[in-house]
């Protein structure tokens, strides 16, 4: 039978011995690595909004609405577009858009979950491998390099590339079965902590429903 049994990866803060998730709530900027932390934790912790029983979504108290979203650059078999959800809002007064099972362009189009921040900042690119993070021939500045690479090694950054640019600052990584089921918040949280110390410039809201994601995204 083990032939046939496919080991799962270990989970982000598999050794996370501090405090309780309630115990954290609202307190991200408390957080110096998320990724050694279970999504439990940030979840509470990334919670910028007063519970609402009456509220239609679990992502309320995030600053984030739910709603379908249009895979871009791919197609269904029948022609129609594919959908998948959608998580947008304003976090600490910067734009938010988040699409889970979007898919990059191309007839082999891969799932991805992607989150984009609307602040723009000047150019950068890091990729992570194995959980560990390398920092592309493009960056600027010293502070989003300092940040990324102050984060240990977790499965937490899996298949994670981050770009930031004129566009905003934005994470995507590949939608995989045995991967994090929120990594999008993962993202969220590294994206925040890179805006609370990279000069940027917050865009204006604008329309993001249909927009593609800057950098060629998804």
């Amino acid at each position: 039978m083990s032939l046939f049994t496919r080991r799962r990866p270990a989970a982000a803060g598999a050794a996370y011995a501090g405090p309780p998730p309630a115990a954290l709530r609202g307190r991200a900027a408390e957080i110096a690595d998320a990724g050694a932390v279970p999504w439990e934790v940030l979840w509470e912790a990334m919670k910028v909004v007063a519970e609402d029983p009456q509220a239609a979504s679990l992502t309320h108290e995030l600053g984030l609405e739910v709603s379908d979203q249009v895979r871009f650059g791919f197609a269904g078999t029948d022609g129609s577009r594919v959908r998948g959800d959608r998580y947008h809002g304003l976090r600490h007064g910067r734009q938010v858009e988040i699409r889970v099972q979007a898919a990059t362009h191309g007839i082999r189009a891969t799932p991805i979950q992607a989150t984009w921040v609307r602040t723009a900042t000047a150019a950068f690119a890091a990729t992570a491998s194995g959980g560990t993070f390398s920092i592309g021939d493009d960056a600027t500045g010293a502070a989003a390099t300092d940040a990324i690479m102050s984060l240990g090694e977790s499965p937490a950054w899996d298949h994670l590339v981050v770009r930031g640019g004129a566009d905003g600052v934005v994470a995507q990584r590949r939608t995989t079965m045995h991967g994090q089921n929120v990594g999008w918040l993962y993202d969220l949280w590294l994206l925040e902590r890179l805006l609370d110390v990279l000069p940027g410039t917050t865009l204006a809201t604008a329309d993001a429903a249909r927009r593609p994601l800057p950098y060629n995204a998804g």
